[in-house]
């Protein structure tokens, strides 16, 4: 679980565009833009200049909102934002209730989001993205997000996970459940292996998909659908799905 330290609250989020940083054990809550956002100027790609090799680790991040009242607000305030830069790292954070996403990777390079939970994003506004990872954003970006290990649920918005024109992306050993839309939404440019999705998945297939729960025969149950069980989404035993998601061993 994310250690406690800093917290932040009431202002409009945090952000960085340095590089080689370690955030740890920060709360960030009830902001009015982004909990964690880290920033590189788009006018420097190829990255690395600014906003790289980050390492954002053991945070809780929730309830950030931008929403007005007006219904085009609430599409700006993620959970934790990597919009640009290289190399930047999501690890064992929460990330929970966002206006928009819970994790984003948007318009960065080789990003890497693992063992992070997040769920019940696009509060206030669900016709905004309240996704619970976003992989990509700008498809002339080559983006190379990989995305392992992670527990997505109860999402408000288009998806759990999604490439969103993400190129080069890779989905390992993630699980997926109960989100308003798409459990996973992959196209040509995902390679997918070892998840569990339960849901519909997106509109396209990915590039190359191995041992995913929907190339198998069966149903996916679980020991626990309740969030405070320590067998959360934890695959029964002999059921056929117990060796792919988040608890695979």
């Amino acid at each position: 679980m994310p250690k406690e330290g800093i917290m932040i609250e009431g202002f409009s989020g945090t952000q960085t565009a340095g590089n080689d940083n370690l955030i740890e054990g920060v709360t960030v809550h009830n902001n009015g833009l982004s909990g964690i956002h880290v920033f590189s100027p788009y006018d420097e790609y190829p990255y690395g200049a600014f906003g790289s090799r980050n390492v954002i680790r053991n945070c809780t991040v929730y309830r950030n909102s931008d929403y007005t009242g007006d219904p085009t607000s609430g599409g700006n305030a993620d959970g934790i934002k990597i919009s640009s830069g290289d190399s930047n790292r999501v690890e064992n954070c929460i990330s929970y209730e966002n206006s928009d996403d819970g994790i984003d990777a948007w318009r960065s390079t080789n990003t890497y989001f693992g063992y992070n939970i997040s769920y019940g994003n696009g509060i206030n506004n669900p016709g905004h993205d309240g996704n619970g990872i976003k992989a990509g954003g700008i498809s002339a970006i080559t983006n190379g997000t990989i995305v392992e290990r992670n527990l997505i649920y109860n999402n408000l918005g288009y998806g759990g996970i999604i490439h969103n024109n993400g190129k080069d992306l890779t989905f390992i050993n993630n699980t997926v459940w109960n989100n308003a839309n798409y459990s996973i939404a992959h196209s040509k440019e995902v390679v997918s292996r070892n998840n569990i999705a339960v849901g519909q998945l997106g509109p396209s297939n990915p590039a190359v998909a191995t041992n995913n729960s929907w190339q198998r025969s069966g149903t996916v149950e679980f020991i626990s659908t309740n969030p405070s069980s320590p067998d959360f989404l934890r695959p029964t035993v002999g059921g056929g799905f117990e060796d792919i998601g988040v608890y695979a061993q």
